[in-house]
């Protein structure tokens, strides 16, 4: 009997995943990954930041984890098909020409669209809900669309090593100075300035505040994703795509 029940549990499996990821980025942040090693000169005190390097273990858990969302999804157009196929799985398309684009079907030897290709046998009422939550549908946002960015992150992972970015993005100064200095996100090696009126106020061993960020860089270019998001790419699968699907079992 078809049912949703592996696409459950494979939410289930990757929200285990997202878990670990979160003791695992709370270890790296007690180490306090952020350092300031004083560089004086004639005018300036100096920081120069250091940013201790994540552990690889993070980007393996995080690959786990969208691959179960994106198998998650695939299970669920399994599913949906009356006579499902090796091409049978969840489309997602960015593009919509590339959705509209013909190509040879492996099991008719006609040449038809990608997406039809891929809901052959679905119910056409599911079809037209893969077609309305599509990524291309945002136009020039799909690139922010949830969906696409599992996609992406699934095969950024199959192919390559993710690479996590860490990064403060304020630093709140210490007492007796006040105030916080605000970046895009501050880099490893550079370096924060304090003119020596402002530094002479500071103790000797001054410390600051540096809650850091952690993010995954896709791809040049891409959206860089802050893994304290990550939450939503689950909740979104878990709440409204995959329930949009249950009339049909």
């Amino acid at each position: 009997m078809r049912n949703l029940d592996s696409a459950w549990a494979k939410l289930d499996r990757a929200n285990k995943h997202l878990a670990d990821m979160r003791n695992e980025l709370g270890n790296y942040e007690s180490l306090n990954p952020c350092e300031f090693v004083r560089e004086d000169d004639p005018v300036l005190i100096k920081y120069r930041i250091s940013i201790l390097e994540p552990s690889s273990t993070i980007p393996a858990m995080l690959g786990d984890y969208v691959h179960n969302l994106r198998s998650a999804l695939d299970h669920t157009a399994y599913a949906l098909a009356r006579k499902p196929t090796r091409q049978t799985y969840f489309p997602i398309f960015e593009d919509r020409q590339q959705a509209l684009l013909k190509r040879r079907d492996p099991i008719t030897r006609r040449r038809r669209r990608r997406f039809n290709i891929t809901v052959n046998t679905m119910p056409r009422d599911a079809i037209k809900i893969l077609r309305a939550i599509q990524p291309y549908q945002r136009g020039k946002a799909a690139k922010g669309d949830i969906l696409w960015l599992v996609h992406e992150l699934d095969i950024a992972d199959k192919h390559r090593h993710m690479t996590l970015l860490a990064y403060p993005q304020k630093i709140n100064l210490p007492p007796p100075l006040t105030g916080i200095m605000y970046g895009r996100g501050f880099k490893d090696g550079e370096e924060i300035s304090l003119h020596l009126d402002a530094a002479r106020l500071l103790p000797n061993e001054p410390k600051f505040y540096v809650p850091i960020t952690l993010a995954v860089e896709i791809e040049k270019g891409l959206p860089i994703l802050p893994l304290p998001t990550l939450q939503s790419l689950y909740d979104y699968i878990r709440d409204d795509v995959i329930p949009q699907f249950a009339r049909f079992f």
